[in-house]
């Protein structure tokens, strides 16, 4: 599960609620003094964890697999929401498309597979970028790649453009802009279909 940071655009790595609880029989028979992921103990201890931290994010958050199948979900934590979308709709003057139906077809592409893989990846460009992992250019280079790819597999026309700069933020303001683009020219092509 991919949960945004409440403080940053990074993923959040923890939670300032997070506990940990011991129950111990001090009168049992049975005793482990080992529970390191190597070791029977540890193991079950680990997938019990798991299990339970995904029921609880599921249930007090709405947080599971399920929801986070989403352009939306995905690209929330760099406050990419749908009025970026319906703004750069008003950027292609020649389309006659009403919002509602443009709406529509956004939502329609929010839990579409290819395009959840797409996000997916594109975001987690954007991700090795601020880790210090992926260069700007790098980035820029692969972020184009994935831009491609969306709009071979919609028959869209793109030119592939590159930047210079500096500073991570305004690569990523760049490239958030580029995958906005390609998303709101997806949906009005679907629209004509």
């Amino acid at each position: 599960m991919i949960a945004g940071s409440l403080y940053s655009s990074g993923i959040a790595t923890g939670s300032g609620t997070d506990n940990v609880m011991i129950i111990a029989n001090g009168e049992s028979d049975n005793v482990l003094t080992y529970a390191g992921k190597h070791g029977k103990l540890g193991e079950l201890i680990g997938k019990t964890v798991m299990a339970a931290v995904k029921e609880s994010l599921h249930l007090h958050m709405g947080l599971s697999a399920k929801s986070q199948h989403s352009i939306g979900a995905r690209l929330k934590r760099y406050q990419v929401a749908e009025k970026a979308f319906c703004d750069k709709l008003d950027q292609f003057p020649d389309v006659n498309m009403a919002k509602a139906d443009f709406v529509h077809q956004l939502h329609l592409l929010d839990g579409n597979k290819e395009m959840v893989i797409y996000t997916s990846l594109f975001v987690h460009l954007l991700d090795q970028l601020q880790w210090g992992l992926l260069s700007l250019n790098e980035t820029v280079i692969g972020g184009e790649m994935i831009l491609g790819q969306i709009a071979a597999t919609y028959s869209i026309e793109w030119q592939a453009q590159e930047g210079s700069w500096t500073e991570p933020e305004a690569c990523i303001d760049f490239m958030l802009d580029r995958f906005v683009t390609i998303v709101t020219m997806v949906a009005i092509a679907l629209n004509k279909n």
